[in-house]
């Protein structure tokens, strides 16, 4: 189910007869549910030596296959980044090895989301975070585009209507897509009478934001 929130629109016409063109600046935006959750985890390791390190990179690697692996999850849902090793000085007169590679987990479950975090602790991984995502983020921006140059259309046909003119057809249209880093939370009526005690009783969207600027051409 799709949110439709539509925005102010900030128009700019001019009908003078060397321009011959009407601009119209319009936006539309709409909130589409959040109902994923993308889970980056940093695995880190810190030793004297590079092999020593390593090894320690190598078994939290480990730790981490035997956790997806008994959760089920599909090799879709995990991406990684190789393994990089570098010099590292933590202090002035020290010289250590340092381990980086990121890897992230999509989930629809948000119940997995938070054991997983449990066992992560225990494994010994201390640096993670998630963020919501929605599937339908595609579907937002089409609609979200849609409506912006609907709102177009019309204010540009007001404009031509106010200033004595006919509006004829499209020169040109530049288009922006942006979307909203963070969710924002929405809740059922149904779901405030039945949810238990939690912050998931809060369904959450992002934000699809479509920006337009249409040049239609005046009739002589």
């Amino acid at each position: 189910m799709l949110y439709l929130l539509m925005s102010l629109v900030v128009l700019t016409g001019f009908t003078r007869a060397e321009d011959r063109y009407i601009n119209v600046n319009a936006n539309a935006q709409v909130a589409v549910p959040a109902d994923r959750i993308v889970l980056s985890i940093d695995m880190n390791a810190v030793g004297v030596l590079p092999q020593e390190t390593y090894e320690q990179h190598k078994a939290l690697e480990e730790q981490l296959v035997k956790l997806l692996e008994s959760y089920d999850f599909k090799k879709e849902d995990i991406r990684f980044q190789p393994l990089s090793i570098r010099k590292w000085t933590p202090h002035r007169d020290s010289i250590a090895y340092r381990t980086s590679q990121q890897v992230s987990l999509t989930m629809n479950d948000f119940k997995k989301y938070e054991q997983i975090q449990l066992r992560l602790i225990g494994a010994g991984f201390d640096t993670f975070n998630g963020s919501f995502v929605s599937t339908q983020k595609e579907k937002g921006a089409d609609q979200a585009l849609k409506d912006a140059l609907k709102t177009a259309r019309a204010k540009a046909a007001e404009i031509a209507k106010q200033t004595g003119v006919d509006l004829g057809e499209v020169i040109s249209v530049d288009y922006s897509m942006n979307y909203d880093n963070g969710p924002r939370p929405y809740m059922t009526e149904d779901a405030m009478k039945t949810a238990a005690p939690s912050l998931y009783q809060y369904d959450q969207t992002i934000t699809v934001r479509a920006n337009v600027r249409v040049k239609y051409k005046i009739k002589v």
